[in-house]
């Protein structure tokens, strides 16, 4: 799998790729009938053996979308233009680990704040937390299930903030692998817009 590509689909492609397919029993979905949600929350299923999301709550009431009009590329066109790098690079860097050590994966948690914009078109920050929701025999990441909860009350700021819980994990590895070529290109885009140069 390709870290370095900025493009989210050809990652989460190469990941299916990598599972094989490993579909969800019936019963496990109907299992998420009954998440307790409050108007200012939503939350979907993405089974990466299969590439797609396959389940999801709640965006019709809390963001305005049409639940029926929901997908894995739908949501990421929906992250804040200044945000979406930083967010797609730590949820790679989540997912390489979580299929690096898969042993212990099973209770890792992703947790990141961030703009999204509703269909109104205002951008309100969330916070999404992801959860493994199902494992191959081999205890790799198979599903996730993502949380996202409006913070805009208590947090309006423009930073992207983060935190990865996970078993015996190299915090300093971890971000080397997420910010190393992140900076690289916001130095690349500060010296295109200041020279309007061609880079």
């Amino acid at each position: 799998m390709t870290f370095d590509d900025n493009n989210m689909s050809t990652f989460l492609k190469q990941l299916a790729e990598t599972l094989g397919e490993n579909p969800i029993h019936k019963e496990k979905l109907n299992d998420l009938n009954n998440l307790p949600l409050n108007h200012n929350e939503c939350f979907y299923l993405i089974d990466f053996s299969q590439n797609k999301l396959i389940f999801n709550r709640g965006f019709q009431d809390f963001l305005g979308y049409d639940e029926k009009d929901i997908s894995i590329d739908f949501i990421e066109s929906l992250y804040h233009p200044d945000d979406a790098e930083l967010t797609n690079r730590i949820i790679k860097a989540s997912i390489l680990y979580s299929l690096a050590y898969p042993e212990d994966s099973y209770n890792n948690i992703l947790s990141i704040s961030f703009r999204l914009r509703k269909k109104d078109g205002n951008y309100i920050k969330i916070f999404s937390q992801s959860f493994v929701y199902t494992s191959d025999k081999n205890s790799r990441t198979t599903s996730v299930l993502i949380r996202f909860s409006d913070i805009s009350f208590i947090d309006d700021s423009k930073i992207v903030k983060w935190d990865f819980k996970a078993s015996n994990l190299n915090e300093n590895s971890l971000k080397q692998l997420i910010y190393k070529t992140s900076r690289k290109k916001l130095q690349i885009n500060k010296l295109r817009s200041l020279f309007k140069l061609d880079l």
